[in-house]
């Protein structure tokens, strides 16, 4: 294939991706397409069914199966519960993960730092703003003023804005530093849909 015709793919394979991606906006802030989008019902319902998946898999603390289905159903429509519900599950998952590390048996848990600080930083850095914060601010957007403190929306907000502050903190420890999970932990608090 020659380069001439991988970037007019390239461009027609963007120009698509804009496209849905614009609907899904639309999609998002409860106004209708401008344009006949056939597949809108079918992506809405795709997107609450995943939904549905992830909340049960979360539930069931299955948080790396949540964190699939959440960013499945983000990418298929986007929406602030996905988003946020994405973030809450992949730092959940990380947690798991060290976990059960900790817990093995294995070559690699016996080494000195599974995670350091340093990538801590940098996968907060990178990730929160993708996933808490766009969803709070898609939230915030949807519902202008929402202030209900008891909400899994407030408590999501605390969280993020507690992991953001986690980013200067660990920033400051030592680079190579293993990570101390227990602010990661505190900043997560209890799970946000348990019993919801």
């Amino acid at each position: 294939m020659s380069a001439t015709s991988l970037t007019v793919r390239a461009i027609a394979i963007l120009a698509t991706l804009l496209a849905a991606s614009a609907a899904r906006c639309l999609a998002d802030s409860g106004r209708k397409p401008t344009t006949n989008d056939p597949l809108a019902e079918d992506r809405q319902v795709f997107s609450q069914s995943l939904i549905r998946e992830g909340d049960r898999s979360y539930r069931k603390l299955r948080v790396a199966q949540a964190r699939r289905a959440y960013g499945d159903a983000a990418a298929t429509l986007p929406g602030a519960y996905a988003y946020i519900m994405y973030g809450d599950a992949r730092w959940r998952e990380l947690l798991q993960a060290q976990d059960a590390l900790r817990k093995s048996d294995t070559a690699f848990s016996r080494e000195p730092c599974a995670l350091s600080n340093a990538d801590l930083v940098h996968a907060l850095t990178m990730e929160l703003p993708q996933t808490h914060e766009r969803g709070l601010a898609m939230a915030y957007h949807e519902a202008p003023g929402r202030s209900d403190k008891s909400s899994w929306l407030a408590r999501a907000g605390e969280s993020a804005l507690c992991l953001r502050r986690l980013i200067a903190e660990y920033r400051a420890r030592p680079a190579a530093a293993c990570v101390d999970v227990t602010p990661l932990q505190a900043c997560l608090g209890k799970p946000l849909i348990v019993g919801r």
